[in-house]
């Protein structure tokens, strides 16, 4: 009887870790910020140090993994930390960055009329990405930029 116990209780503890194995695994995604001041913490919970202050709605983040209400995520620099979901939308946009200016193109091709540049650091929202550039409005200025240009989109991702 002793050994069914140890048996059941060997079977019964594989099952939990599976479990959270399927429950922990996560699509990493792009987001945006929803405020103009958003905190950055060492863990999920209010009782982390903030290590970063965003002064900056729009600005994208990569989310890698979530905790209850909290989400770690990724700035386009590589600074990672915990976010509360709230202070996070789900509408897209990209950064420019480097340290060119990022031609904009008036059509889906690198060969077509350069209408305006935008400078590192500016924000943008992405309308459709095709496979080499991706079509952006920024301040009213529309048009399409080379991806290599660009974070908050995936190699290879279109839409």
């Amino acid at each position: 009887m002793a050994r069914a116990w140890r048996i059941a209780a060997i079977f019964l503890a594989a099952a939990v870790v599976a479990g959270f194995g399927a429950a922990t695994s996560y699509s990493p995604h792009y987001v945006s910020l929803a405020r103009d001041k958003v905190n950055m913490r060492e863990g999920p919970s209010f009782k982390h140090r903030i290590t970063w202050v965003y002064h900056r709605r729009g600005l994208p983040m990569r989310v890698l993994g979530h905790y209850d209400v909290w989400r770690h995520v990724e700035a386009a620099d590589g600074t990672k930390g915990w976010v509360q979901g709230s202070m996070l939308s789900t509408a897209r946009s990209v950064v420019v960055i480097g340290n060119k200016n990022a031609p904009v193109h008036d059509q889906p091709r690198n060969d077509s009329h350069v209408s305006v540049y935008l400078a590192p650091g500016v924000v943008a929202r992405p309308q459709a990405c095709k496979p080499e550039l991706c079509e952006i409005i920024s301040a009213g200025v529309v048009g399409w930029v080379e991806r290599k240009y660009l974070w908050g989109v995936d190699a290879g991702e279109t839409f």
